[in-house]
């Protein structure tokens, strides 16, 4: 082609198209290479919007596209994948909730509601790692049968508790203390998450709001972690669950500060149940002197608990400024 001639081709897309071409749709309606553009952004950004919850769609869906397009440079195609990561970072903020605006009794309360989560997940993963390692060493049929009782009573007291029915996952949390206790142990995972949810049932009865069924994504990754962990080293139990409150510590102080005072308060309730665990041993039925409760106030025992209280501190302040914002 010369030079001439190149200088007098038509300008065409990327895809070959010529640019202010038109062509006709089915229903015979004129469409410009320029209204192909947009129609094809437009349903790209609404692919990206899914990121956000349903009801947030439905109020600001249409308002926040036509945002997208006005915004958008002359001829885009496609979002860069910064704004990408960005639309699919605020919906999925969005959808766990932590966008919302809250008066602070609603934040402890949700954030109380994760705690008591996350210790009905790390008792149920403790609980699958017992029963897998029963099944390994061919133990009785009844032990079998009430490790799959009290797995169906984990799952459904934390589904209830999504579901914000918190009396009924109140009640289901209190038949499952009933399997640790029959092999000589207490397990306050389970006491710190009945207390939890009886609390709030009684003194919130009215508020039946859901938590977003996101949060129920804890359950697979902390029995990961914990199973992950028998599979590497051979040990499971409080090495595991040690390891987990770390790593929970870690983000409660970082991204709970930052964004979402919930954080520090669910962490605070794993810091409780490691204080106790410190702290107080209950004989159960199954042992020698059942009945018994022997407490120690070790240093260990001690620090956990300031770690708690700092963390309900850190959550109650921050909850209070954002309710002000």
């Amino acid at each position: 082609m010369s030079d001439e001639q190149h200088m007098n081709a038509e300008p065409r897309e990327s895809d070959g198209t010529p640019m202010n071409s038109e062509t006709r749709t089915s229903d015979g309606t004129l469409m410009n290479s320029e209204t192909r553009t947009s129609d094809a952004l437009a349903r790209r950004y609404q692919a990206l919007l899914r990121a956000y919850p349903k009801a947030w769609r439905e109020a600001r869906g249409d308002e926040m596209l036509g945002t997208l397009l006005d915004a958008a440079e002359p001829g885009l195609q496609r979002p860069s994948a910064r704004e990408s990561v960005s639309i699919v970072a605020h919906g999925t903020l969005e959808r766990l909730g932590l966008r919302r605006r809250r008066t602070a009794g609603a934040v402890w309360a949700e954030g109380l509601r994760i705690g008591a989560l996350l210790l009905l997940a790390q008792a149920l993963a403790e609980r699958v790692t017992l029963a897998i390692d029963a099944l390994n060493y061919h133990e009785p049929p009844g032990l079998l049968a009430l490790h799959a009782a009290a797995i169906t009573a984990g799952i459904a007291a934390a589904v209830a508790l999504i579901r914000g029915r918190l009396l009924v996952s109140a009640v289901l949390t209190a038949l499952w203390c009933v399997a640790p206790a029959m092999h000589g142990a207490v397990s306050w995972d389970l006491v710190v998450a009945l207390v939890v949810l009886t609390g709030l049932g009684v003194t919130r009865p009215a508020d039946r709001r859901r938590t977003s069924a996101a949060w129920l994504l804890v359950l697979p990754l902390i029995l990961a972690w914990w199973f992950g962990y028998h599979l590497a080293t051979g040990v499971f139990i409080s090495p595991a669950g040690s390891l987990l409150y770390v790593a929970a510590l870690l983000v409660a102080v970082t991204a709970g500060v930052a964004f979402d005072p919930r954080l520090p308060i669910a962490v605070a309730c794993l810091s409780l149940v490691l204080m106790l665990q410190n702290s107080v041993h209950v004989s159960t039925l199954m042992t020698v002197d059942p009945g018994r409760v022997m407490a120690r106030l070790s240093p260990a025992a001690v620090v956990l608990g300031a770690i708690a209280v700092a963390l309900l501190t850190i959550g109650h302040l921050r909850a209070r400024r954002l309710a002000r914002i």
